[in-house]
């Protein structure tokens, strides 16, 4: 039982660190978003909404294929989906190419949901409310540390090489 808390609230901590935190600083990219691409405001602002409906829709995406598939194929499957889609935007030559962070926000959910769900359908309420406790620090810690790397690596690689 302790093996499974720990490795329930790990994966559930690195969703959290990676997906959460991820949607929370996306918007640190936007003045180099404008720089590069010479636009306004009110469209550099479409890819930060869309990055965060992505991971709020992801949800209604996720459930489905939850059923269908193994919770840690779709968890796979939504992180390699967020990695992938920001490789390839780091590419972009336009802005609104930039718009695929949509799949990259649902791939993120996808990884949160799979690994959240599992820590309330395989453990006992008291010991899944910890559990969920301790795992939803990661954004938190995420957040921190996401924030801190955009910080050193924008001025330093551009926003593309910090996608990369």
């Amino acid at each position: 039982m302790r093996a499974l808390c720990v490795g329930l609230s790990v994966s559930y901590f690195i969703a959290c660190f990676c997906g959460l935190s991820t949607v929370y600083t996306f918007g640190y990219w936007v003045p180099a978003l404008l720089k590069e691409f010479d636009a306004s405001n009110a469209r550099a602002q479409v890819v930060v909404a869309l990055m965060q409906s992505g991971f709020l829709l992801g949800g209604v995406f996720a459930r489905p294929t939850l059923k269908r598939w193994s919770f840690q194929a779709v968890y796979a499957f939504g992180g390699a989906a967020a990695s992938i889609v920001l490789l390839v935007v780091s590419f972009a030559p336009n802005l609104a190419c930039t718009y695929a962070v949509f799949i990259a926000g649902c791939g993120l959910q996808w990884a949160w949901l799979a690994s959240s769900v599992l820590i309330q359908r395989h453990l006992p309420m008291k010991v899944a409310t910890r559990c969920s406790a301790f795992a939803s620090t990661g954004s938190g810690f995420g957040t921190i540390a996401w924030s801190a790397a955009a910080r050193e690596m924008l001025p330093r690689g551009g926003w593309r090489n910090s996608f990369r």
